[in-house]
């Protein structure tokens, strides 16, 4: 085609990174990703062909063998499946099945991992509803709960059974609903607290109810602050969730507006909403497929009946296993960004508008190739530099980064530390494994002073014989200027608060919130911010290193929106962004985190 020009990039440079750069060049009408297509990956698992929501021949389906081209394990993301319990022992599911290595190979009858939990090899049994007592087997009993697992994730390309969405996975079996299919809303929470606590990324909760409880919003939301995504099944009574019809309520967990819960309908072989789901226009975000689903049964063997194999209940683990894949692909996203990646990336369908916010049918293909990331890649977190004095100002105690490749693993990291101002190198050395893909290096010795720095980072990949890949390598830059926005001295220089880079907030002695009256102190230097009508919004004491604020302090802001007004105190990072602000009553808003008591 003309004008079609295909570019080939340099080391180190991402495919996301470089189709953002592209875009903005004039003279570019789109760019896009050079795909490598090739035969499709279809499991042998016995009846993958009778599983007609993973893949089927008029394509009303999630695309799973589209997606399987690009991922088909998920062990890194540990998926709570909180039901009736899970057939840990069943031979579609035992290779995914999480374990509680402490608990596995520590003494019977002792809390190993000192979590609360004795022997809780493989999850916890929370149930109490008809007499049952809770304990460390979370052995199903009814078969619900397994079938949810297997959806999510039973062994695929093993010659037997089915497939799951994820072939490998790690899941969690977490019981809290009796043998008649009926729950305490109090053992959920138990449950999902445990869940949480213990690891897991993503919990499935494919039950539900009328009636909410503030206690169990609250766990939800708890476990959102975690960085968990909940995917819950959004009921079979054919009712819009959205609203109370004819004293129906809506369904809970699913209704609740938490951000971090993601409600499902169900769908069938038509691609139109299943006769019994439930819906709702802003209470329901996607749907799945859910009537006749082929999955796992309890003792074994596969549950193929159609009176037992439908339900929103089996459309909800369809999204946890894509959730699960595209986190395992991307593990540097949040979860509200898997969320947002798997919400954006479907199939619309008319049969859907009006019924949840999507308006569309999950597709595994589209939110998994959403989340590529290139062959070997450097990511700097919140957290990246670790510093003695305050989080980005003073002593360097540590520098982190994550580090990602699909070709091998990484075996070594090299960071340097520039100065551009005296053109001479602060630090440079080899970094250490931190675990989940950190690596340090950490330099006590060096200080940080007003000056421009460039932080260049080197992941190295390689083979199991720790051999590198050298045309995988990844180098990674990132300047940065100190002081970065703002730090308050003592009358000998020293720093007693700042802000940093990331929007934390350190004070080296104490905070004092809602502070009325505050009176400056005569014989003290003292750093004060003032209001329009020149009252005192911010104090700061340089002697007692304390901070008085008349109004709040707002940590971890999604999204930092001064007054449009003048007046507000902003403080910008290198880049020109805004990492926190204090406004005329003197209310702080962080991107970060407050440290107090430094000293």
């Amino acid at each position: 085609m003309p004008g079609l020009t295909v570019v080939q990039l340099p080391p180190g440079l991402s495919v996301k990174h470089a189709l953002t750069k592209l875009a903005d060049m004039a003279g570019v009408k789109y760019v896009e990703p050079d795909y490598v297509r090739r035969v499709l990956v279809t499991p042998n698992d016995t009846y993958f062909g009778q599983q007609w929501g993973l893949h089927n021949v008029w394509n009303r389906d999630i695309d799973a063998p589209q997606a399987w081209d690009l991922r088909t394990d998920a062990n890194g993301i540990i998926v709570a499946v909180s039901d009736t319990g899970v057939d840990y022992t069943h031979s579609d599911l035992a290779a995914n099945i999480w374990v509680n290595e402490a608990e596995l190979n520590g003494t019977e009858d002792v809390d190993d991992d000192e979590n609360g939990y004795m022997d809780d090899i493989y999850g916890y049994d929370f149930c109490t509803y008809d007499g049952n007592t809770p304990d460390s087997d979370p052995m199903d009993e009814t078969g619900h709960g397994t079938q949810v697992a297997g959806i999510i994730g039973a062994v695929g390309n093993n010659e037997y059974g089915i497939a799951g969405v994820c072939w490998s996975s790690r899941i969690m079996a977490v019981r809290h609903i009796g043998s008649q299919g009926v729950l305490y809303t109090s053992d959920a929470i138990l449950a999902m607290e445990y869940a949480v606590a213990n690891g897991s990324k993503i919990v499935n909760c494919s039950y539900g109810g009328p009636g909410g409880l503030i206690a169990e919003r609250e766990a939800i939301e708890a476990a959102g602050d975690a960085g968990v995504l909940i995917v819950a099944a959004a009921g079979n009574e054919q009712g819009d969730n959205d609203s109370f019809q004819w004293g129906v309520s809506p369904i809970y967990p699913a209704s609740w507006p938490c951000q971090n819960i993601v409600a499902v309908l169900a769908t069938n072989n038509l691609d139109s909403p299943a006769d019994f789901t439930n819906y709702g226009a802003t209470s329901v975000d996607i749907g799945a497929p859910g009537v006749g689903i082929y999955s796992t049964m309890l003792g074994g063997g596969i549950a193929t009946d159609p009176r037992f194999t439908s339900g929103t209940s089996f459309a909800a683990p369809h999204v946890t296993g894509v959730c699960a894949l595209v986190w395992s692909q991307d593990p540097w996203l949040t979860h509200l960004e898997v969320k947002d990646m798997v919400l954006q990336h479907v199939d619309p369908k008319e049969s859907l508008a009006g019924l949840c916010e999507t308006g569309g049918r999950l597709n595994a293909e589209k939110a998994l190739a959403s989340a590529r990331v290139s062959d070997t890649e450097v990511r700097l977190g919140d957290d990246w530099l670790v510093c003695g004095e305050l989080p980005g100002i003073g002593t360097l105690s540590r520098v982190r980064a994550r580090c990602f490749t699909r070709k091998g693993s990484i075996i070594s990291v090299g960071f340097k530390l520039s100065s551009l101002v005296t053109q001479s190198v602060v630090f440079e050395g080899q970094g250490s494994a931190a675990g989940d893909s950190w690596w340090e290096y950490d330099n006590d010795d060096v200080v940080l002073l007003d000056d421009v720095y460039e932080l260049e980072i080197e992941a190295v990949p390689g083979d199991g014989q720790q051999q590198p890949y050298a045309e995988y390598i990844s180098r990674f830059r990132r300047t940065l200027s100190l002081p970065l926005c703002f730090r308050v001295k003592d009358s000998n220089g020293a720093t007693v608060a700042g802000i940093d880079h990331t929007g934390n907030l350190s004070v080296l002695g104490t905070l004092y919130e809602n502070a009325s009256n505050i009176t400056p102190n005569a014989s003290h230097d003292e750093f004060i911010f003032q209001n329009q009508y020149a009252n005192i919004a911010i104090l700061v004491d340089t002697v007692d290193k304390d901070m008085y604020t008349v109004g709040y302090l707002y940590e971890n802001q999604q999204s930092l929106q001064p007054s449009p007004y003048s007046g507000d105190l902003v403080f910008k990072d290198s880049g020109g962004n805004i990492v926190a602000y204090v406004d005329l009553m003197g209310y702080i808003y962080l991107k970060g985190l407050y440290y107090g008591d430094r000293e």
